[in-house]
This record gives C-alpha cells, structure tokens and sequence, in this order.
C-alpha cells in the first residue's frame, strides 16, 4: 500500500509540492499577540488571524497531563479541543501547515490539512530546527520510528494490554510494530519509515550477492526533482520457506545518501549475518539459515520499490539428535532420519488412507501433511502393532548414527 503523500516524518515537512522550495526567512509573517486569552476566546483569535495570513503554521500536540512517561495513554486522540480548532483555522485559511508535538503516535485522519510536519520532542531548539526546515534551507530526510495506525485497536498489543493482576502477556511475539501490520495486511495511516522531501528519488539497478559478511546490496539512487536532497534507502528482508517463525519481512539496513539535483549515485548496504540469524531455542544460540533470501528496497515498509532474491548459507551447527517426541515433518527432513523412516511413513499413510498407492485419496487428504506434527514414537500405534516402539527407537538410533 502506497503512503499518503501529504504527512511528513520527523523534521520532514512538506509545506508545497514536494520540489518548490518554500519562500525566504525574510519573508513577512503574521504572528499572535504575546499574551492571548485562553480557552473559546483564545481559538477566535487563532481563527481571526489565520484569515488575514498568507499562510499559517498551526502547532497542536499533547500536553504533560495527555502523556507521561510514568502512565500509559489510553488512546492516540489529539484533545477535542485541538481537533475542533485545527478544523476551523483550515476553514478560514486552506494554506495551513500543521505541526505536531508529541512523543507517541496521535491519529491525524480527523484534520484534512495539506501539509502535516511531525515534530516529535524535539526539545527547546525545535523552533530553530523547524523554521530551518520550514523555510527550505535544509532538505529533509527524517523518517517515522514507528507505524501510525489508523486506530488503536488495529496495535499489536491492544488484546494484552494493561493485561490483569500485575501480569502482562506479550501476545505479539515477534510481531511487533510494521512487523505486526504487514503481517496481518492491516491498513495503516502512515508506514514505518515514511518520510517526504523536498525532492523526488528513483531507485534502480538492484544486485544482490553473498559473502563472508552477510548480504551485499547495491543500487542506484537518482535524484529526480528541482533540487538536492537527501535519501534514506532502506532494505527488507524475508526468508522463503523458512523453518521458524518469521515476520513477513524485517528492516535489515538503511543507509541516509546525499544526491545532487539531477545526479545519480550508487549506494552499498552491507546487512551482517548477524542481523539475519535467529536464536535457536533447541541449540540455544543465534543461527542463520540457510536458503534463498529475498531482499526489498524501499522507502518505507510500504514503499518497496526493487526486489530480488539470494541464496545464503547456513551456518554449521551440531546435529541434533532425533527422539522419540520429534515429529514425523522433523524426521523426515533431517537425511538420515528420511532414509531410516521413509519405508514405514509410507506404510502408515497407504494404511490410513485405505491401502492403494494413492494414500489419503478416497478420503480427500493429504495424509503426508496430516501425519506431519504428529510425534514419531506414535508411529506404534498407528500401525495396530505392525511396528513396536523399540523397533522405532532403533530406526531412531540407526539415523542419530548418520
């Protein structure tokens, strides 16, 4: 999916097209009175202003009652009262940029602005900063940390979260954040990783190859607006056919490349065997599996714009030996264990499914598939005494044997 083209990333605003530079720092500005009243009285002023200005900044954001570091928020609104008044300035002046101030996500759908730069907490120079972006004389290149949802209740952890009686379960597992929504195809407001500019890139030329430190990636990046900006590329990865659980696919490397007007540069992203391992709970350590890796390369988890695969290899790791608890799919896949094992799987799924060459077929399944999670010291039972288990944990002994 596609992001809007209208919010901007931390530092990344886009007051106008994406390519126009925004007007001088010495241009005139309409600004409030110093001491405004408060509440009704103070948004009627921001709105009489708003109507006689060119273009207006209007900042909103969070208070230190709305978020904290020592409580949890409960939603991800902006105060109703923000809301209300970000609609009536944009009636009153359409050319309106909105800045926001805030540490977590806030759902930005409700304000229908043609612009949106996201602040964050930046702290006591984020007036400086801001106008420095504001008025064009930095490009931007801020990218968001994190997703925004479209609601809270589309977040990871919104089943198991407060949780109850001082217990909390982490029911997302590995699926946290982008991992989370591109795992289950969940619409978002903004991606991971999203930003705009003040120029335009393309990306091409994609190579993929291994060596002894990882993945290697490389690519041409080729500024296509009116001035020079700045890039972050970032490469996913996903694992085809992997043996463990896996998000769709991970953030791996990202690499910020300065491009001039009209330029085209080649950057390298070297993403470390490190990053691709997994920790193996049966060996109690990190590995990497082997096997054909695919790699994106985008501007953010939902803008992947070049795609292209390479084959890994695995790291040597011990044997593990096979028990009487490994399942069947486990057996089957180690070379020994299929070797051992083949003539009595077969036997015990032609059994099941009727007899005949064709096992599962007069029921309408795949008894290969079925038989697969199932423990292969069961093996005695299913076969109505054809196979005791001492004969199995000789089959098991002469496979661990190699």
């Amino acid at each position: 999916m596609s992001s809007p083209p209208r919010w901007t990333s931390p530092s990344t605003p886009s007051p106008r097209a994406p390519t126009e530079r925004c007007p001088s720092r010495t241009a005139t500005r309409r600004t409030l009175p110093p001491a405004m009243p408060a509440g009704k009285k103070a948004a009627d002023a921001a709105v009489a202003a708003a109507k006689k200005a060119g273009t207006v900044l209007l900042v909103l954001g969070l208070g230190d009652s709305q978020e904290s570091e020592g409580f949890d928020r409960t939603n991800i609104d902006l105060p109703a009262d923000q809301v209300d008044l970000a609609k009536r300035v944009l009636d009153a002046n359409p050319n309106t940029v909105v800045m926001v101030c805030h540490g977590g996500v806030v759902d930005l759908t409700v304000i229908d602005a043609p612009a949106l730069l996201d602040a964050a907490l930046l702290g006591q120079a984020v007036g400086t900063a801001m106008a420095d972006v504001l008025f064009g004389d930095v490009d931007v290149s801020g990218r968001l940390a994190e997703t925004v949802p479209l609601r809270l209740q589309d977040s990871p952890a919104y089943t198991n979260f407060p949780g109850e009686h001082s217990h909390v379960t982490y029911g997302e597992g590995l699926f946290v954040g982008y991992r989370w929504y591109d795992a289950r195809d969940i619409e978002v407001a903004f991606p991971f990783g999203h930003g705009l500019s003040y120029t335009t890139f393309d990306y091409s030329d994609l190579t993929l190859s291994e060596n002894k430190d990882g993945i290697e990636v490389k690519l041409n990046v080729t500024n296509t607006g009116g001035r020079d900006g700045i890039d972050v590329v970032q490469a996913y990865v996903s694992v085809d056919g992997s043996a463990v659980t896996r998000p769709v696919r991970e953030l791996k490397g990202f690499t910020k490349v300065a491009v001039a007007k009209g330029a085209t540069v080649p950057v390298t992203l070297t993403i470390s065997r490190d990053d691709l391992a997994y920790w193996d709970i049966r060996l109690h350590q990190y590995v990497v599996e082997g096997g054909t890796y695919t790699v994106a390369v985008g501007a953010s988890s939902r803008d992947l714009r070049l795609t292209g695969t390479v084959d890994v290899t695995a790291d040597e790791t011990r044997r593990l030996p096979l028990t009487l608890d490994s399942s069947v799919t486990e057996v089957m896949a180690d070379p020994a264990g299929a070797k051992a094992f083949k003539p009595l799987i077969d036997q015990l799924t032609a059994k099941m499914g009727g007899g005949g060459g064709d096992a599962g077929k007069s029921i309408g399944a795949d008894l290969t598939a079925m038989v697969g999670p199932t423990p292969v010291g069961r093996a005695a039972k299913l076969s109505d005494g054809a196979i005791s288990t001492e004969q199995i944990q000789q089959l098991l002994d002469q496979a661990n044997a190699g």
